[in-house]
């Protein structure tokens, strides 16, 4: 995840905050926007995954994997339980 990736990942889980916990998974982008490239590296390489829309019909959502959140958070932060369950936690 390289700096601007790692930019996006945050805004779509709402970092930074005074909470310091993720509150939300969810990044809409406008079609041919340039971050939509960063968006699907991100998707390639497994850390997000792409829900709905495309370049061509309108916006794209984008959503992390956990994969894509633990790299995404800095020291301190922590991700919303209910978007990340614990891993382990049955």
């Amino acid at each position: 995840m390289n700096r601007e990736q790692r930019t996006l990942a945050r805004a779509a889980l709402g970092l930074p905050n005074p909470r310091r916990q993720s509150y939300r998974n969810l990044f809409v982008i406008a079609p041919r926007e340039p971050e939509q490239e960063d968006w699907n590296d991100m998707v390639a390489a497994g850390l997000a995954v792409h829900r709905t829309g495309s370049a061509d019909t309108g916006p794209a959502t984008y959503a992390l994997t956990r994969a894509g959140a633990d790299r995404a958070i800095a020291p301190g932060e922590r991700l919303n339980p209910t978007d990340f369950p614990p891993i382990g936690a049955h």
